[in-house]
């Protein structure tokens, strides 16, 4: 019984974790391979004063239904949020996933959303930058 326990526990852990990282849609990571699995996620990164990269990897869990997606780059204060910048990338409508490399050289909070040319929201994910 105890074993059965254990191993429910763990299913239910297990399910509520993907189900986290499906829901964000975006995940950060130091790339991602050709099955656009992230490699090194994460949602804190170190970069030198020069910068650093990131792959921005986008997982809405459907197809991205859109040819082109606006990575849009928010700094995060508190409750308040600024745009920086805005990233343009085309894509297929079948594709399922998608990723992007941005560079990162200012220490912070940063969210980025994901919108589709027709302006429909697509995911978002935040992620903080240490300078060292």
């Amino acid at each position: 019984m105890k074993s059965i326990k254990i191993s429910l526990f763990a299913t239910i852990a297990l399910l509520l974790f993907s189900i986290n990282i499906h829901a964000q849609g975006i995940i950060f990571c130091e790339s991602a391979d050709k099955y656009g699995r992230p490699i090194n996620a994460a949602d804190t990164f170190d970069v030198s004063p020069q910068g650093g990269i990131l792959t921005v990897l986008l997982k809405p869990g459907h197809s991205l239904n859109t040819t082109v997606i606006f990575y849009q780059i928010y700094t995060v204060d508190g409750p308040n949020e600024s745009l920086n910048n805005i990233e343009r990338q085309e894509v297929q409508p079948e594709w399922v996933y998608s990723w992007v490399h941005l560079n990162f050289a200012e220490q912070g909070k940063y969210r980025i959303k994901a919108i589709s040319e027709d302006n429909t929201f697509i995911g978002s994910g935040d992620v903080y930058i240490k300078v060292e």
